[in-house]
């Protein structure tokens, strides 16, 4: 008989039930090999009911609910398999689960064309978490993935190995399948899905998986979380804190670090948030993965995250370049990352004088910049809105009576520039696309014109959609070199960005502005 299962693999230094079971509870020992575990929940009723009904009994009695939780331990080869029954996956320990085995057997078991949902997640830049679905069986060319920068959070195909599942296949962590399997023959089919996952069968048609790497080695996690806990000491600025996954917005109240039922709670997680929350104590990554921090929620369904699950960062380490997203160390593919730096090396400097920024507030310097120099117009925050009913955009922050589009940030974090380098491709590909825009656009340039009071010829400034268009991204930081510093997945923006920016016909300058 076909049994939907969902199936964990437990790592191989979590040995002990207590390791990847959390709590305890009834234990059914059904064989030296399999373990059942499971939990039956309170009878309870939902707080939306005396909420919204009041305390009448009858409703308290009409809609009293009960929950059941089941976990099926077996062990295959010396290593240990969970199978989560009901709501079993709240009793798994999630940092005992090797977190890319249900992507890779999925990885295996499609082919490239029968890919049907894909969830992403944007390492570095600004962390969107997105999720894709096709009607019919598609290729990964058929959905919005930067096979550079997107992580495949989770995975949905066909399987083509009815061996594995016959139908739907889903993974990440977690391997989701449709299988003709039950108790009395599970060993066998979990020992064909450690054969596969060590297989690497993925490559063939999913290599590209590989260009951010799941890490395992113990001792250079240990390393990066040391680099992480100085960090968030020392520099926190560098490193976002959001929830690890996507959540439905219109039910979160908030969240909190004591329970669910806190009245203490923000309405999103930060990074400010999670120091704060520790009083002015020194914070350690043992603390930020024992910290929790909780959804409220409108319904009763209850979710907590740990802290460290919370953390999004970067770290250069012996000549490497490693990202922390939702709790996993990754480290990029080198080659990939040699790519990207020669190209940032290669990439022409703009030859405009601009002067340091002695601690200036970034509109003070637009302002003073654009005051400094008579033909260039100040468009910092005078925002235009497209036709296509988008919120408004800033055209850019400097305009030049050459056609330069002059977009200026402060700082250099990821987060930052890849909305600094989308700002200027979203500018440029309205003025080339949108004549609503443009005429919009050209309003806005005539009336800063007239209120700044700037001699020349106005038809030098107003924008066409055949323009030749030169975006300059100019960066505010420390530091003397004529190309600014940047991260890894903001030179990786750059090079996305500056490609598309290409195919339209623009030229594409950086400039590095001395904060003095």
């Amino acid at each position: 008989m076909k049994n939907k299962l969902s199936i964990y693999l437990v790592k191989e230094e979590f040995t002990k039930e207590n390791e990847y079971i959390k709590g305890n509870y009834p234990c059914d020992r059904l064989s030296d090999t399999k373990h059942l575990y499971s939990k039956m929940g309170q009878l309870r009723c939902p707080s939306w009911v005396g909420a919204f009904f009041g305390n009448d009994e009858s409703y308290q009695e009409m809609f009293k609910t009960q929950t059941t939780s089941a976990v099926l331990s077996v062990k295959v080869t010396n290593r240990i398999f969970l199978l989560a029954f009901g709501f079993g996956r709240a009793m798994i320990n999630p940092d005992a689960i090797v977190d890319d085995f249900g992507l890779k057997v999925t990885l295996g078991a499609i082919g490239p064309d029968d890919i049907r949902k894909v969830s992403l997640k944007a390492i570095g830049g600004n962390q969107k978490m997105s999720q894709e679905q096709m009607p019919s069986k598609s290729s990964i060319g058929d959905f919005s993935v930067d096979i550079n920068r997107d992580l495949v959070d989770m995975i949905s195909g066909v399987s083509i190995k009815p061996q594995i599942s016959d139908g739907m296949i889903s993974g990440r962590a977690m391997l989701s399948v449709t299988i003709d399997t039950d108790l009395e023959n599970i060993e066998g089919y979990l020992s064909t899905l450690l054969s596969d996952y060590h297989s690497e069968g993925y490559k063939s048609n999913f290599g590209w998986i590989d260009n951010i790497k799941y890490i395992k080695d113990n001792t250079l996690i240990e390393k990066l979380d040391n680099l992480l806990e100085t960090r968030i000491n020392e520099d926190p600025s560098s490193i976002i804190a959001a929830v690890p996954e996507i959540i439905e917005w219109d039910k979160a109240k908030g969240f909190s670090f004591k329970s669910t039922r806190s009245k203490d709670i923000v309405d999103d997680i930060s990074i400010d948030s999670i120091i704060s929350s520790f009083n002015g104590d020194e914070i350690t990554v043992q603390k930020l993965k024992s910290k929790m921090v909780y959804l409220q929620s409108s319904v009763d369904d209850q979710f907590s995250y740990r802290s460290y699950k919370c953390l999004f960062a970067e770290i250069d380490y012996n000549h490497s370049h490693y990202c922390l997203n939702n709790g996993v160390w990754y480290k990029v593919n080198s080659d990939f990352v040699n790519e990207i730096e020669n190209d940032y090396q290669n990439t022409c400097v703009c030859d405009i004088e601009f002067p340091d920024n002695h601690n200036e507030k970034e509109k003070i310097y637009n302002i003073n910049f654009a005051n400094s120099c008579d033909p260039y117009i100040n468009m910092d925050c005078n925002l235009v809105i497209p036709r296509t009913g988008r919120s408004k955009v800033e055209l850019c922050d400097t305009l030049t009576d050459k056609k330069e589009l002059i977009h200026t940030k402060q700082g250099a974090s990821s987060s930052l520039l890849s909305h600094l380098f989308n700002q200027g491709l979203i500018s440029a590909e309205l003025i080339k696309s949108d004549l609503q825009f443009c005429e919009k656009a050209n309003e806005e340039i005539k009336k800063q014109f007239k209120e700044q009071q700037l001699t020349g010829n106005i038809s030098d400034y107003l924008l066409h959609s055949d323009d030749k268009l030169t975006i300059i991204y100019a960066i505010i930081k420390s530091g003397n070199d004529d190309l600014p510093s940047l991260p890894l997945f903001g030179k990786i923006a750059f090079y996305n960005v500056k490609k598309q920016l290409g195919l339209m016909g623009c030229k594409v300058l950086i400039k590095h502005i001395k904060l003095a």
